[in-house]
This record gives C-alpha cells, sequence and structure tokens, in this order.
C-alpha cells in the first residue's frame, strides 16, 4: 500500500466515523441546512461538505495542472461505491481523430454475444478526470444495468480546446458501432453517457450521430453541463459552497472555450439549439440535483428536447448536490440514481431489439 492509498483509507475511515456519529454531533459539525426551490439538503451531505471544507483543500483551478489531476483522479473514488463483482475488465483503444483513445471495458456476468453497450465520458470541467476517477461508477453502472460499460478518457483542456473533446466522443461511438461484432456488442443498443462535462459530450454525440445509420439508443446525462455560457440562475444561487463552485467552472470553461469560441453558438452550447434542430434525438434520461449550480441547465435542456417531440424521462433528486455519483459509497441517496439510470438504460435497450 502506497501512502497515498494509506491517506485515501483514512480520509475514508474518517467520513464513515463522522457519519456514525450521534446525530446532535453531526448537526454540530454540519453546515447549516439549506432549501432551494422546494428542496431541501440531505443532512449527510450536509456533513460531507463540512467535512471537505475543514480539509482546507485548494480549489481544483488553484492547483498546477499535474496536481489537480492526480488529486482529482484520487477523490473522486475516495467516497465511491464498492466496487461491483463483474465478469472481466479489460482495456483498449478506440480510433480517434487524433490518435487512440484510451478505453476500458466493464463487462458483467451473464451478457451473451451481442450485448448491450454504454459508451461513458466521465466528468471533470473538461480538464480534469479519466478513466481511473470514474471507474468505482462505471463498475456501478455495468453491474446494476446488465450491459457492457466503455468508458473513454477523451483529449483534454487546456492542452486541447474545444472541439476537440467533442471529436474524440463522436469518434469513439463510431468506432464502437464499427467494430461491435468484435467487441460483442449489439450496435443497435449502445446508449451513450456521461456526467457534468461528459454529459455534455454524451449530448453531443447524440446531436451529432442522429441521422446515422445506427444512432444512441439513449442518452444517459447526469448532472450534465448544456449552456457553456454559464447564465442560469442556479449558477448564481447556488455556484459557492456546494461541492461545484462557479470560479472553478469559469476557470475551467475559459480555457476548453477560449477567445474565439462563441459559447452562445448552438454547435458549442446544446442548450442554445433550436426546437427544429433537436427533433429526431435519441431518447434521453436527464438527472438533475437540487443543489448544483447545474440544475436549471438540465431541466432546461429536459423541456426543450420534450418540446421538439423527444422522449425524455427527467429525474430529480431534489435532496443531492452535483457529483453525487461519486458518493453513493456514503451517502445512502445517492444510490437510487444508478438503479434508475439503469432502469432507463434497460427500457431503451428492450426497445431498440
Amino acid at each position: 500500500m502506497t501512502l497515498r492509498d494509506l491517506r485515501s483509507v483514512i480520509e475514508r475511515a474518517a467520513v464513515d466515523a463522522a457519519l456514525l456519529a450521534p446525530r446532535a454531533l453531526r448537526e454540530r459539525l454540519a453546515i447549516a441546512p439549506r432549501q432551494h426551490e422546494g428542496d431541501q439538503l440531505d443532512a449527510d451531505v450536509r456533513l460531507v461538505i463540512a467535512l471537505l471544507a475543514a480539509s482546507r483543500m485548494p480549489m481544483w483551478h488553484e492547483l498546477p495542472m499535474r496536481a489537480a489531476r492526480a488529486a482529482f483522479d484520487r477523490s473522486s473514488t475516495l467516497l465511491a461505491p464498492a466496487a461491483a463483482p463483474l465478469e472481466s475488465v479489460r482495456d483498449l483503444s478506440l480510433e480517434g481523430p487524433a490518435g487512440p483513445l484510451a478505453t476500458r471495458v466493464y463487462r458483467p456476468y451473464g451478457l451473451g454475444e451481442a450485448s448491450p453497450a454504454l459508451l461513458y465520458f466521465h466528468g471533470g470541467f473538461f480538464g480534469l478526470g479519466s478513466i481511473a476517477s470514474h471507474d468505482p461508477v462505471c463498475r456501478a453502472l455495468a453491474a446494476a444495468a446488465g450491459c457492457q460499460v466503455l468508458s473513454v478518457d477523451y483529449r483534454l483542456a487546456p492542452e486541447h480546446a474545444y472541439p476537440a473533446a467533442v471529436d474524440d466522443a463522436v469518434s469513439a461511438f463510431r468506432s464502437v458501432i464499427h467494430r461491435a461484432n468484435e467487441l460483442s456488442i449489439d450496435p443497435s443498443r449502445v446508449a451513450v453517457g456521461g456526467d457534468s462535462a461528459g454529459g455534455y459530450l454524451a449530448a453531443q454525440v447524440a446531436i451529432a450521430t442522429a441521422h446515422d445509420e445506427r444512432r444512441p439508443a439513449l442518452q444517459l446525462l447526469f448532472y450534465p453541463v448544456l449552456d457553456l455560457t454559464m447564465r442560469s440562475p442556479s449558477i448564481r444561487a447556488l455556484g459557492e459552497g456546494l461541492v461545484l463552485e462557479r470560479s472553478t467552472m469559469q476557470w475551467f470553461h475559459d480555457r476548453f472555450a477560449p477567445v474565439g469560441v462563441d459559447r452562445e453558438r448552438a454547435e458549442v452550447s446544446p442548450s442554445h439549439r433550436s426546437l427544429e434542430s433537436l427533433r429526431g434525438l435519441p431518447p434521453a434520461h436527464i438527472q438533475t440535483a437540487g443543489f448544483d449550480p447545474l440544475r436549471d441547465d438540465g431541466f432546461a435542456y429536459a423541456k426543450k428536447l420534450a418540446e421538439a417531440g423527444v422522449a425524455v424521462e427527467h429525474a430529480h433528486y431534489g435532496a443531492l448536490v452535483h457529483a453525487y455519483l461519486n458518493v453513493a459509497g456514503v451517502i445512502d441517496r445517492a444510490v437510487a440514481p444508478y438503479f434508475d439510470a439503469a432502469a432507463a438504460l434497460r427500457r431503451a435497450f428492450s426497445a431498440a431489439r
């Protein structure tokens, strides 16, 4: 065990112990109760936020990029669900526009030769995150949904600004379709999904491939980034002290879509698309959290897709914050979203048969 591993074990044990403390002590340690738009922040989430604040960790954009990426990978798995038992986990490459895209394939038990699959894009502000950061998330989704999950390492900003990550994501989807037989995948049952920045990429793939011979069976969007202009009321109301910080979002957006990239263009911000351009998109399952700065973006996009005639399921978890998938190992209310997403995938795969 490395010193980094030991530190993670100790930090996880401290969080577990705090969550098991008497209620009165937990309340003294937690941040104050919060309400927003009729939602009330979960008590355990309030405690975890207080513990994170007590660690005095610099914000992601205040660290050197290399250090920020290493810290993000570690912290993203610290409170994650336990590793689900799977038949196999293997690494391979998919074809990308600028070279091979590292990809990890999670295969649960009991799948046939032509199985359904979810192509997954990790979150991380377009500049952080990796296959490693979302390994527990992808394992849990594969086990819950009973499908293969392919997690893709796309190019990150600031080294690679828009549209590099979008191009990688679209290419990865088409590569999976092209190699479906080799990968034991049914090309008619391939969904795309992701969280936060990864949700943005999944939405962009659904748009770019809507008229391909094989399009996604579902777009699975967990608290997605959809409007790079950052003008929604929830970003102003919830952008401080609730995991996802407005200042960090702004810093990374400025590097993903720097000067010269018009963030109001429909090609850059999916929420700015016209109804006509959204017609015919694959069905969507969109999840939002009550205390997430991106809350309103998810609500607005779900409404717009529905107005365009797209079949949309919108699941809102009012007591949770951004990145709840990564804390489902300690936050009970963060477990249900996995099973809701898995049920949406199974329905979509069944409809695509």
